[in-house]
């Protein structure tokens, strides 16, 4: 069980290079698990993806672009549930695979089955997923992909009520396109974060 959050939010810059990001980057976030770090968070360019030294730790992943101005705000809501179902689908097994085909995905145990579960929850409220019975024995939940018509496994978790409120709202600002928009040209507004 999550005792503390793991995850970062977002970079204000590569974990791979360093390079700053810039308006209308494309960024892909990677969740990844180690034995040293636990679970944790990297952002790196969408170019940079063939760089990566390793891919073993993966966990699950999705993509982003930064913002070019403060009208692309209004999307966010909409990018953070994208970026939900990707991160989702990139951890999930479809029900009808075979566990021993299911190609170079790091198996997701622990705090990563849990962030999982949360995701199909949110996702289930979303309507991006829709819950199936399963049977009330079984240690898992089957959820079907609306759009896709594919039906994915979820392990069950054990997440008291203010451990899932707190995880939620950590959730939204992962998922929110919470880096800041470029300020409008002579406006002098400058970026808090630098």
């Amino acid at each position: 069980m999550i005792t503390e959050w793991p995850i970062q939010s977002f970079s204000k810059a590569s974990s791979l290079s360093g390079k700053a990001f810039e308006p209308g980057d494309e960024v892909m976030c990677l969740l990844v698990e180690t034995i040293e770090q636990g679970l944790r968070r990297i952002d790196i360019l969408v170019s940079e993806w063939d760089a990566l030294p390793s891919k073993n730790a993966i966990v699950g992943k999705w993509s982003r672009r930064i913002r070019t101005d403060a009208t692309e705000v209004a999307n966010d809501y909409r990018q953070s549930i994208l970026s939900a179902e990707e991160l989702f689908l990139s951890m999930a097994n479809p029900v009808d695979s075979d566990p021993d085909t299911a190609g170079d995905k790091t198996p997701v145990t622990g705090d990563a089955a849990t962030i999982l579960f949360l995701l199909a929850l949110h996702l289930e409220r979303q309507r991006v997923l829709r819950s199936q019975r399963s049977k009330h024995e079984d240690p898992f939940l089957v959820f079907l992909h609306v759009r896709s018509k594919n039906r994915y496994r979820v392990p069950i978790a054990t997440v008291t009520p203010d451990q899932m409120g707190i995880i939620e709202e950590r959730l939204s600002v992962i998922f929110r396109n919470d880096a800041p928009a470029a300020p409008a040209p002579g406006s002098g507004v400058s970026d808090p974060g630098k």
